[in-house]
């Protein structure tokens, strides 16, 4: 997908990664990648419902993520195309069971492209609020679409992944996650933190670490959360937050010429 690009920006991204404590499966079933390089970054997050047939969807979501990874390693920051690079990985991981949700975003100029699927996400804050932000793709409550391997039923495409385009400016801050972030921090509390952060000129990798801190947090407390909000509207009763794995990416664009 060709695309003009304006002015040269750049993201400095940092992430941090709590996985859920589960002694059979130590690494959770998160996983992400991020290249300063070719100016791009993933999570992915495998769906944990394969646990009652005995599979670590951990596995799948670190393989492709892995193969994203791989893919990009010798791109130029305008030559990563998001959908394509989640076509590719996906059609690279094949040697394990499990599946995943996924979330891509790179930086071309001043072009943030993304392809999101399934409750993953990402939001850009602006100016102290919320410019962007992805909406979750679900069949049903906590159904997520998703992708996995091949000889599974019910199992979606990657071309179902919604492919974004928008521009970015010097100063935005995207914050990329899993959904154990946003099920369990508000949109305007993420604002909060990010804003406190900018403040005290926190690397991303502190923003990232503060952010993954606070949903880990809200899950084990008593209070009201996005996820028993959504589980609400469905008719669902649940209370409180949703205790999960949470993976957090923050970058911060600035102007090239400042960066790496």
């Amino acid at each position: 997908m060709e695309m003009e690009t304006g002015q040269d920006l750049m993201m400095l991204i940092g992430a941090y990664y709590i996985p859920k404590h589960n002694p059979s499966k130590p690494l959770g079933d998160d996983a992400y990648f991020f290249s300063h390089e070719a100016q791009v970054m993933g999570v992915a997050d495998g769906v944990g419902g394969w646990a009652r047939k005995g599979i670590d969807a951990g596995k799948y979501s670190r393989l492709l993520m892995r193969n994203a990874e791989d893919s990009v390693e010798d791109c130029r920051p305008h030559d990563v195309d998001p959908m394509r690079l989640l076509v590719e990985s996906f059609m690279n991981t094949t040697e394990v069971e499990g599946s995943s949700t996924a979330c891509i975003v790179s930086l071309a100029g001043d072009l943030l492209r993304a392809a999101n699927l399934g409750d993953s996400g990402f939001m850009v804050i602006r100016g102290g609020k919320t410019f962007y932000k992805t909406e979750a793709q679900q069949h049903s409550f906590n159904y997520p679409y998703q992708i996995g391997w091949r000889h599974s039923t019910n199992i979606g495409s990657p071309e179902e992944a919604e492919d974004i385009v928008l521009g970015v400016e010097v100063g935005d801050v995207i914050v990329l996650g899993t959904d154990g972030l946003f099920d369990n921090v508000f949109e305007e509390d993420i604002e909060k933190i990010v804003g406190l952060c900018l403040e005290k000129n926190d690397p991303p990798e502190i923003m990232a670490r503060k952010l993954a801190g606070t949903a880990v947090k809200n899950s084990l407390e008593d209070k009201t959360t996005p996820f028993e909000v959504a589980a609400y509207d469905a008719g669902v009763g649940h209370f409180g937050g949703k205790y999960d794995d949470v993976t957090v990416l923050v970058a911060c664009v600035c102007d090239s010429i400042f960066g790496i």
